[in-house]
């Protein structure tokens, strides 16, 4: 992967991923708080409460990846020159990982994670690399997304996450 801005086009169109900065911060923020997994409702909390815990659970997100991918890319993806999603993505000698794919709910089931994922798909073939990523057991949507693309998941599910590597349509 190069450090320049990069487009993909897809069905819908054209999209770009270019490098994220602190000023993609508060769309991060927000895509963070609507891709929360099923059943975790702060709401009874009220609203200040809430939006501390959310603050940090997002910046533990963050600092976490950092911390266990510090040479991973940090890309927000673009459609229209609009943020529409985020990938993060770690290539290394023995894998490359999707580290996370978030997509803003209006723009979900539109072709862009894929359009994402395809070329991924392909450096990892040209490099041979397993291309793996973990999904949070309740996250219907995204198992299967990820079956659909040819991921199978491999070795025993954990508690929270069931790691995928991608294996072929």
């Amino acid at each position: 992967m190069t450090r320049a801005a990069r487009e993909i086009e897809f069905s819908g169109g054209l999209l770009r991923l270019r490098r994220e900065t602190e000023a993609d911060a508060a769309f991060r923020f927000a895509l963070f708080c609507a891709s929360r997994p099923p059943g975790e409702d702060f709401s009874p909390l009220g609203p200040e409460l809430a939006q501390l815990l959310l603050r940090q659970q997002f910046r533990a997100q963050i600092q976490s990846y950092r911390r266990d991918f510090p040479r991973a890319r940090f890309d927000v993806i673009e459609f229209d020159g609009a943020p529409v999603g985020y990938i993060i993505v770690d290539i290394s000698d023995t894998q490359a990982r999707i580290v996370d794919l978030a997509i803003v709910p209006e723009r979900r089931s539109a072709g862009i994670g894929e359009a994402v994922i395809e070329p991924l798909i392909a450096e990892a073939r040209r490099r041979a690399l397993p291309l793996r990523a973990s999904v949070l057991n309740g996250n219907r949507g995204s198992l299967r997304f990820c079956r659909r693309l040819g991921f199978a998941p491999i070795g025993e599910p954990a508690a929270l996450y069931t790691e995928f590597e991608w294996r072929g349509a």
